[in-house]
């Protein structure tokens, strides 16, 4: 009795004996279908013939398993009818489940070998194949036929898991709930709640972690076993449960439960890096915190860093300087050479330097510190905040425009320069584009390539001619907010590739 094989011979001993109880469940229920043929009824008809068959099977019963299967596959047939089924369909009904009830009291120990039926997990064979052992688990095994699910119980203990059990889905999800076991092992046809709603639920209540689901069913048709993938299970199994799978099954799980918790712990320390040189990223690139309120701008980036750069630094005299850039590329890769660029722009800002100097530094910068495919395409603005004089150098961004109070385009600053950070030796003096004196209410805008390419589901593109429209809509109290909600028509929140920027200057 210590050993599980002989804990396995006494359980398929049982098996046997209760057949006859199992007998006169089914014939009460049939008799009762008859009296009151109604869905509920006939749909716990079907599970007990289900559930037959596959502890039968597993038990070695090939005859009874093979009647169960039969009365099961018919159905099946007519589960899906309205009402009761026609005379010559009920008796064939009868017939069979006459057979069934012939093979409960009359089991037939020995093997059969012409049923067609899969090769049953012999009790007595538990144990003889190679068995794949993983670390020991805690396993929640669900199955509301008891001494199938008692079976698969000592299969497990032999592999060294700790076994909860549960006979329905309700109950699998209070288990769950209470003890977080590593792994589930599933039966698909219960009552209460079948196997894929549990699963679901399950599912839902592990969140990020990974809890792997074995599906346990006698199903077989392909269309069901896909089924067992789509709500929520990780692998299956088909009854009779054969030992020597049972166990590679499990430890196929454990090796990708580990790989799961491996790649999360690494995603975890990812996070917590990027959120450290996010920090580091903006305390570099935000010097000037405060932003003078003729300034707006929003960006959002298509990953956890911007490609995108806006930097602002105003100093003495009213002079405000301003630059939007849009690094090769989006993400990490392309705000490392924010930094340098950020740090440049402060120090030649702060010295009121002309712009054509400053992207001439930047760019000296950009080219000793940056590979050759990582550059700068950047406009650099400069205002007099007290005689409204604009500068502006584009450096390889879109074009950027100043609309007067209607939104009309009055000028439009094009780039007639390489990007940041190509060439070593680039002369940028003569490419700067002055406004003297810009009127009252008009608004200078920028932006980077990321708002003319942002796209819909239709992959439409936004372009400039609805950033015009955009800008004649809005008003002149909410400019920027008006022009990007706007854009939020158009994309209807579909998440774009590359970075966002937008900025405007009001006069």
């Amino acid at each position: 009795m210590d050993s599980i094989q002989e804990k396995l011979r006494v359980l398929r001993n049982n098996y046997i004996q209760n057949l006859d109880n199992r007998c006169i469940e089914i014939r009460d229920l049939f008799t009762s279908l008859l009296d009151d043929w109604n869905d509920d009824s006939l749909a716990e008809f079907h599970r007990l013939a289900h559930s037959l068959k596959g502890s039968a099977a597993t038990f070695n019963l090939d005859k009874l398993s093979y009647a169960a299967a039969s009365l099961e596959t018919a159905l099946i047939d007519i589960i899906s009818l309205e009402g009761r089924p026609d005379p010559d369909t009920l008796q064939q009904i009868e017939s069979l489940f006459m057979t069934l009830c012939e093979y409960l009291k009359n089991p037939e120990f020995e093997e059969s070998a012409g049923t067609g039926t899969q090769k049953p997990a012999l009790a007595n064979s538990a144990g003889k194949s190679k068995v794949l052992h993983s670390e020991k688990l805690t396993i929640l095994l669900t199955d509301d036929e008891a001494y199938g699910r008692e079976q698969v119980s000592l299969m497990l203990q032999q592999g060294g898991h700790e076994v909860i059990q549960a006979g329905d889905g309700r109950e699998a999800i209070e288990q769950f709930k209470r003890h977080k076991p590593d792994l589930i092992i599933m039966d698909v046809v219960m009552p209460q709640m079948n196997g894929y709603e549990a699963a679901r639920e399950i599912k839902r209540l592990s969140g990020e972690n990974f809890v792997p689901i074995i599906f346990l069913t006698g199903l077989t048709q392909d269309a069901e076993l896909v089924q067992c993938i789509e709500n929520g299970g990780d692998d299956f199994l088909i009854k009779p449960v054969n030992p020597a799978i049972l166990h590679a099954r499990i430890y196929a799980m454990q090796r990708i439960r580990e790989l799961n918790n491996k790649l999360f712990e690494y995603q975890s320390r990812t996070e917590d890096e990027l959120h450290l040189a996010k920090h580091i990223f903006e305390k570099i690139t935000s010097r000037d915190a405060e932003k003078h309120e003729r300034l707006d701008y929003l960006n959002e980036p298509a990953g956890h860093f911007s490609g995108d750069i806006l930097v602002h630094h105003q100093v003495e005299g009213g002079n405000y300087y301003v630059m939007l850039g849009d690094f090769t590329g989006h993400g990490l890769t392309a705000a490392i050479g924010a930094i340098p660029a950020a740090d440049t722009f402060h120090s030649m800002a702060n010295k009121n330097a002309a712009l054509h100097v400053i992207a001439d530094e930047i760019n000296t910068k950009l080219v000793t510190l940056l590979p050759t495919a990582q550059f700068l395409a950047c406009t650099l603005i400069s205002i007099n905040l007290i005689s409204n004089h604009l500068q502006v150098l584009n450096c390889g961004l879109p074009s950027s425009f100043l609309f007067d109070e209607e939104g009309n385009i009055t000028q439009e600053f094009v780039s007639k320069n390489l990007a940041l950070g190509i060439l070593a030796n680039n002369d940028y003096s003569h490419d700067v584009i002055e406004v003297d004196s810009v009127s009252q209410g008009y608004h200078y805008l920028c932006f980077s390539d990321g708002l003319q390419e942002a796209h819909n589901d239709d992959d439409v593109m936004y372009g400039n001619e609805r950033i015009f429209e955009s800008v004649r809509k809005a008003s002149r109290d909410d400019f920027l907010g008006d022009i990007r909600a706007a854009l939020n028509t158009h994309t209807q929140g579909k998440v774009q590739h590359d970075d966002i920027t937008i900025m405007s200057i009001s006069f």
